[in-house]
């Protein structure tokens, strides 16, 4: 019903080498994302070839989530594709880009996307999700 991309910049106050430190583990998607809670069931490193399972907790619901990482180039991005992924996604695949800005960290977020909603609703939910994310993220950084 809907296909499209989505696109969410968030500039993170901390060098890209930290940034990406951070990100090298799948781990710490349990510690941004608010809602739904994440529970991870396999490695978590982000390495090329890697799938990283998920339990997206809705509260009196749970989704199984299985992305593997496509690629990954050390310091600029990697690229995560939906294995198994829940209503209403059809598709999903999500880069994680990363660029320096001195001491700063631009973090961009591109996830192409089919879903059984419209893209309204789409947009809406990923927009809540990745601007709770980079709540997280801008007070974990700049509280060090």
């Amino acid at each position: 019903m809907g296909r499209g991309t989505f696109k969410y910049e968030t500039t993170i106050d901390a060098p890209l080498s930290e940034v990406w430190d951070f990100f090298k583990s799948a781990e710490n998607l349990t510690v941004i994302t608010s809602f739904p809670r994440i529970k991870l069931h396999s490695d978590s490193s982000t390495i090329e070839g890697n799938h990283i399972e998920m339990e997206l907790n809705f509260g009196v619901v749970q989704k199984k989530w299985t992305a593997k990482i496509l690629e990954v180039k050390e310091e600029e991005y990697f690229i995560d594709k939906g294995v198994k992924i829940p209503f209403p996604f059809i598709e999903w695949e999500h880069r994680h880009q990363f660029d320096s800005d001195g001491s700063r960290t631009k973090m961009t977020d591109i996830v192409n996307y089919q879903a059984s909603i419209p893209n309204l609703f789409v947009t809406l939910v990923l927009r809540q999700m990745f601007s709770g994310r980079k709540k997280v993220l801008v007070k974990k950084f700049t509280s060090k």
